[in-house]
């Protein structure tokens, strides 16, 4: 059978979500694809969740990887390179595909070594947000490459071909840079690389940060309800709905910028005018009136650009904040779950301690030698 596209979802503890995500991409028009669910360190009922997906549809593999010191990278370069299609997808654990998002994105690789879904983020509401991005526009790459990450993980999609050419690939970030973002900017950074964004949402994103203090049922009932949404021609149109009357409004927003910027130009062309009108040296009266508008537009220019770098520093440090307030969420979560297992299996959990410690032990050994 020939695979048509690698759906890379990496896992840690999110076993009961990652049952809905992964059947989403499962269930696409494009029947011919390959699932690599990639443990990370994961926990016993993510093992179990993720036997139990490979074990019931032959298109999905499982690998139970060691914890990585970050988010797996090393686990995803494998991953990719050793995928058996050359259109590579990736899929958070907690996302939902839409039917249409592999298909989609075949046609865009047709022209493109790499492209993105539309990013729809649901809220801790349940309200619909957008981050408009198209590669294709010189501003939005430099915004990718240099300031922050509007392509999140699920979104992001590559010819394998083309991540061979890469310097490095998947490979752990440095501090404060989320594993995505420091991926998509080596794309971005790769000569003669080609880029495509689309305009038809074809990924549902439900951010962790925005769900902070929510339980694992209260998360599976979010998706399930989303599921059940957007499996109906009713819901999938009120999806649709929601989403053109979010950016209707968004536009009217820029409209009402533009004409208030239109309205303060109009009005210094009429002062201009009245004092070539009244002055006596109208040359001189024009002149000065323009230099005032010259200082005056220095000024404004200086304090914008300012409040934009403050504006970009600090949405930059609340990503980084959040993301990180999430993996001690995770792990808090997870420590928690281990040590109720310790109380109710101490023999198992001794056991393991003991292997833990035999391996750092080898490892220090390695190392010495």
């Amino acid at each position: 059978m020939t695979i048509e596209a690698t759906i890379i979802v990496p896992t840690h503890n999110h076993g009961a979500t990652l049952a809905r995500s992964v059947r989403s991409a499962l269930c696409q028009t494009v029947c011919d694809v390959e699932v690599v669910i990639l443990g990370d360190g994961v926990t016993e009922a993510t093992f179990a969740t993720a036997t139990e997906l490979a074990r019931s549809d032959p298109r999905v593999r499982f690998y139970a990887n060691p914890k990585h010191e970050s988010r797996g990278e090393p686990h995803r370069d494998r991953a990719v390179r050793e995928s058996r299609a050359n259109v590579i997808c990736y899929l958070s654990d907690d996302d939902l595909y839409l039917p249409d998002h592999v298909e989609t994105v075949i046609g865009l690789l047709r022209e493109a070594d790499f492209v993105h879904a539309v990013p729809v983020h649901v809220d801790g509401n349940g309200a619909l947000a957008t981050r408009t991005i198209d590669l294709s526009i010189p501003e939005h790459r430099h915004w990718i490459a240099k300031e922050g990450n509007r392509i999140p993980l699920s979104t992001g999609a590559h010819l394998r071909s083309a991540y061979e050419n890469l310097q490095h690939g998947w490979r752990t970030p440095p501090p404060l840079v989320p594993s995505d973002l420091f991926m998509w900017r080596q794309f971005l950074a790769s000569e003669g690389c080609r880029f495509a964004s689309p305009t038809k949402p074809t990924v549902v994103v439900f951010p962790s940060p925005m769900r902070l203090g929510w339980t694992l049922e209260q998360r599976v009932d979010e998706l399930d309800l989303w599921c059940g949404r957007l499996a109906s021609p009713e819901g999938y149109r009120a999806f649709l709905d929601d989403l053109l009357v979010l950016k209707v409004r968004e536009a009217s927003e820029l409209d009402s910028e533009r004409l208030h910027f239109h309205r303060t130009l109009a009005g210094s062309i009429a002062t201009v005018a009245g004092a070539r009108a009244t002055s006596a040296d109208p040359l001189a009266a024009v002149g000065e009136l323009l230099e005032q508008l010259d200082r005056a537009l220095a000024t404004v220019s200086r304090e914008r650009d300012v409040l934009k770098h403050a504006r970009d520093a600090l949405q930059h440090e609340r990503d980084v904040l959040e993301e990180s307030l999430a993996e001690r969420t995770a792990a808090l979560a997870a420590a928690q779950g281990q040590l109720a297992l310790v109380s109710r299996r101490p023999e198992a959990a001794a056991l393991r301690f003991v292997a833990q410690l035999r391996r750092v032990r080898r490892a220090v050994l390695r190392r010495a030698s």
